[in-house]
């Protein structure tokens, strides 16, 4: 029975990974304090709690 939860938290370790990797990939906003990115602009960092969470698109790019 240990080995069923080793494998399944080997797997969802996995998944997270594969999830962070693909969410830095469409981020179109990251925090300037601790560098995590985001989809949607939240008001502050879930993570650090900073407000400067710029656009992560340069100018003149457009969606």
């Amino acid at each position: 029975m240990k080995d069923v939860f080793r494998e399944l938290g080997r797997r969802a370790e996995k998944f997270k990974q594969d999830v962070n990797a693909g969410a830095g990939e469409t981020a179109d906003y990251e925090c300037m304090e601790c560098e995590e990115q985001f989809a949607v602009k939240p008001d502050q960092c879930p993570n650090c709690g900073s407000e400067q969470i710029p656009s992560t698109e340069t100018e003149g790019e457009s969606a």
